[in-house]
């Protein structure tokens, strides 16, 4: 579990310039939070570490990350998009 200022500090890091992503992270936090464990807070710290287009191009479904890429990098983009697929649902 992370603490408050930890996770003050992710979603701080979260914050994006693509509208969609702000959107779909917001949606993740809402669902996902109070359960964020440190092998999920890699897997985002490295999605994070994308472009805006780049992370977007992923959560939509228009690119795929390439193969090798951590599991936890490939279970929080399954999140991610999860929850934007609900968000447009």
């Amino acid at each position: 579990m992370l603490n408050a200022t930890d996770l003050s500090r992710l979603k701080w890091r979260s914050r994006r310039g693509m509208l969609e992503n702000d959107l779909v992270l917001q949606t993740f936090y809402e669902r996902h939070e109070s359960g964020l464990d440190p092998v999920t807070v890699a897997g985002l710290n490295r999605l994070l570490e994308l472009g805006d287009n780049d992370l977007w191009d992923l959560v939509a479904g228009r690119d795929e990350l390439p193969t090798g890429s951590p599991a936890e990098m490939r279970d929080v983009l399954a999140m991610l998009r999860a929850c934007e697929a609900a968000r447009q649902g």
